[in-house]
């Protein structure tokens, strides 16, 4: 029973419902009670509560409800992808192409007879067998095109050790890659593909601080692929020790690796973990004041200008799957927040009083509104070492912009006023803020091009 209980490090419960999806403003109680830091923004969508997996594909949000694995296309009734039997728990969806998807669980029974892994296309019929059998299976990265990294305690509920196995999609054949001491723990892929491993502490209660990120060079998997050669704990490299918990890995899009710390209920993050110096980041969200507890995360990658930092432009998104294993689900959607900046009256400023308004800026933090001659329209990325978030700043302020300083209130709010003794013809001019926080996070506001008249 005790196995019944455990899907990423907490418990679950299962029960069958019709699936049904739909949006939430942002604006209920769950909005209130979940936390972010200030210079994120957030919104969600709401799921049955029997949902115990959720990924967003461009075909659709494909689910697990502890029935039937369901991939609802926007504006469409749910496609069944597949129907299990009995008494199971979803390990992990993974997209492996632009047609299929992973899908592992496990169940209750003796070890190995309830644990599967399907590969569903997302169009069609569903298989008729599964790709695998792989016992206590309980998280997966694609490694290559063609394979995939799982992390599962094969040996079952008492084995003092958990694998991570190479499956071919092809052939559904399996590959011991390494074997590492505790309870099975999350695998991600590096932005050079290296391997990072988060340990779990096979006692109960989870004693704190026992969790560590562990990292395995890519040419060190390769080798052993390669040797079939199984790796340890020597052949990794520490990248963080001391933590508490680690339910999900995935990094973001500059370096930072976040993790699903379910037992102090929050997503914390490593800051530049692929780098000769990681180092604990702030929290990116904490739910320990909301009725649902993170399990799993996806990243959504973006085609725009900004990183995954407060206050920048609203790009690359992170996706968070929580549940109260009962009776609520939703998949959270968090990105940056860029403040704004604007002028009272519009965009073109007539002779007398004018005011600027700050808005969505750090709480009492400080910064300056800069004034650039001209419009021109591309922007520079700049980073000022020791902060980690750029600046996205016009080309306009590349020229020696007049900077006024400003203070923010407690609800991330300057205001700047002056008065425009009157130009004709009417002068262009660029207005854009930069700031620090009090927490020490750097970011600048959109670019404001304006005309100064008479």
């Amino acid at each position: 029973m005790v196995r019944s209980l455990l899907v990423r490090g907490r418990p679950a419960f299962s029960c069958r419902a019709a699936f049904c999806l739909f949006a939430l403003t942002g604006s209920g109680s769950f909005a209130v009670a979940q936390q972010l830091p200030e210079g994120w923004s957030t919104g969600a969508t709401a799921l049955t509560g029997s949902t115990s997996q959720a990924l967003l594909t461009p075909a659709g949000l494909v689910t697990y409800d502890g029935s039937q694995v369901l991939l609802s296309p926007s504006g469409q009734s749910p496609i069944p992808l597949l129907q299990t039997s009995g008494t199971v728990f979803g390990s992990f969806l993974l997209q492996v192409d632009a047609g299929r998807v992973l899908f592992g669980h496990t169940g209750i029974g003796p070890v190995g007879t309830t644990d599967r892994i399907w590969l569903l296309p997302l169009q069609g019929p569903p298989p008729l067998q599964p790709l695998a059998a792989v016992p206590f299976n309980y998280d997966a990265v694609m490694l290559t095109g063609g394979t995939v990294l799982l992390s599962a305690r094969t040996g079952g509920f008492a084995a003092a050790a958990n694998d991570l196995l190479v499956l071919d999609l092809v052939t559904g054949n399996i590959q011991n890659l390494a074997l590492l001491p505790g309870a099975s723990g999350p695998v991600a892929l590096g932005p050079n593909g290296d391997v990072y491993y988060a340990t779990g502490s096979a006692a109960f209660p989870t004693p704190l601080g026992t969790a560590s990120v562990l990292r395995f060079p890519r040419a060190v998997v390769d080798a052993a692929i390669q040797n079939q050669t199984v790796l340890g704990l020597a052949d990794a490299q520490v990248v963080m020790a001391g933590l508490d918990a680690a339910g999900d890995l995935l990094f973001d899009d500059d370096g930072d690796l976040l993790f699903v710390d379910w037992l102090n209920l929050r997503i914390g993050q490593i800051d530049a973990a692929a780098s000769a110096q990681p180092s604990l980041g702030a929290v990116v969200a904490n739910y320990a004041n909301a009725p649902v507890s993170p399990t799993s995360l996806q990243w959504l990658p973006g085609n725009g200008s900004g990183v995954f930092e407060p206050f920048q432009p609203a790009n690359g998104r992170l996706l968070v799957h929580a549940t109260d294993y009962f009776s609520t689900a939703e998949l959270r959607e968090v990105f940056g927040a860029r403040p704004g900046i604007a002028v009272a009256g519009g965009a073109v400023l007539p002779s007398g009083p004018f005011q600027v308004d700050v808005t969505s800026g750090p709480a009492l933090g400080i910064g300056v509104v800069a004034f650039a001659m001209g419009h021109l329209p591309g922007v520079q990325v700049v980073t000022l070492p020791p902060f980690e978030q750029p600046l996205l700043l016009s080309d306009t302020m590349l020229g020696g912009p007049v900077t006024i300083t400003v203070l923010f209130d407690a609800a991330g709010a300057a205001v700047l006023t002056g008065n425009n003794p009157g130009f004709a013809p009417a002068l262009p001019v660029t207005l854009q803020a930069v700031f620090v926080s009090n927490q020490g996070v750097l970011g600048a506001t959109n670019v404001l091009p304006i005309s100064i008249a008479l």
